[in-house]
């Protein structure tokens, strides 16, 4: 429990005007979970247990916080809600279904992970590199300027659609990646530390979108070490620590992790 240490302010500096506390868990938009984990556990091929018995929902228009230090499991438990992994125990409930009743293409369209980066080309465009993706992600011809323009807005890219690629900052990048995600509409965003390696400005503009975009209905799976934007954003919060999510959860804590 060292690595939580006091903290009252929202990422960027701005005083946040709602804590985890503050909310009520649980009660924004309760129309079933998009996503149920019960007793999740995964081992490695040497024998060592990463995640143990790991349980919680996130429903329609939630955002759900998994917060711990480096190596507390958070990345495989998103790459086994994400289908990249396969459990050893427990069970993953997507849409109501087993995750084991979708395949990658269809799970992917319901449970979107962004990625920190993506295959880019750095003369094409915003718009061109959404052409690309769309087409990867098999979107009809006729639907495609649609949802290109809708995926720009919705990421806060909309002014920047003939940006080229090698001409965004590493915020605006990562913002591209959400879009990516944003073209196939899907119920939930998964995102794994997402605000890594960019500026304070671009961190705040990306967390803020991430609120409009849950505040609109969508659901998100955020996984940070820093429990300080992990608390601003999400509705509640899980709290791991070496594979394991502590009893108490963070709705009442009010820390940052280190």
């Amino acid at each position: 429990m060292g690595w939580l240490n006091g903290a009252d302010e929202a990422p960027g500096g701005v005083i946040a005007t709602s804590t985890v506390v503050d909310r009520v868990p649980g009660q924004r938009n309760r129309r079933g979970a998009v996503l149920a984990v019960s007793g999740l556990g995964y081992t490695t091929d040497d024998g060592r247990g990463v995640v143990r018995d790991i349980g919680f929902e996130v429903a329609a228009g939630e955002a759900y916080g998994l917060a711990g230090p480096t190596g507390s499991g958070k990345s495989t438990i998103v790459r086994l809600v994400t289908g990249l992994l396969g459990a050893d125990t427990g069970s993953i409930t997507v849409g109501g279904e087993s995750i084991d009743a979708y395949d990658g293409f269809q799970l992917r369209h319901v449970i979107s992970y962004v990625p920190q980066s993506a295959v880019m080309v750095p003369t094409a465009t915003m718009a061109e590199t959404l052409a690309f993706w769309a087409r990867f992600h098999r979107i009809p011809r006729a639907e495609r300027a649609e949802r290109i323009t809708e995926a720009l807005r919705r990421a806060g890219l909309a002014a920047h659609a003939t940006v080229p690629v090698d001409r965004c900052t590493g915020g605006e990048l990562r913002e591209l990646c959400l879009a990516m995600s944003l073209l196939i509409r899907p119920r939930m965003l998964v995102l794994d530390q997402p605000t890594a390696h960019i500026d304070p400005d671009s961190r705040v503009r990306l967390l803020t979108t991430l609120s409009d975009l849950r505040d609109q209905g969508m659901s998100v799976l955020y996984a940070g070490s820093d429990l300080l934007e992990v608390r601003w954003l999400c509705d509640r919060v899980g709290l791991l620590d070496e594979g394991t999510l502590l009893p108490d959860g963070a709705d009442t804590l009010t820390g940052s992790l280190a």
